[in-house]
């Protein structure tokens, strides 16, 4: 988290897996705009056809 802290402007967003281990509370705590991707239900974007 201290790497993204020092390097990563606030109110950036980021995009990350859902997988539990990435500890995403911290990165929302943190004040970074989050968005969460769930490969489970969707590998490529059905929308656009993009990864």
């Amino acid at each position: 988290m201290a790497e993204i802290r020092n390097n990563t402007a606030e109110g950036t967003a980021i995009s990350s897996d859902s997988w539990k281990k990435y500890k995403t509370d911290e990165l929302e705590a943190a004040r970074f705009q989050h968005f969460k991707v769930n490969h489970r239900y969707n590998f490529v974007d059905p929308e656009t056809g993009r990864l």
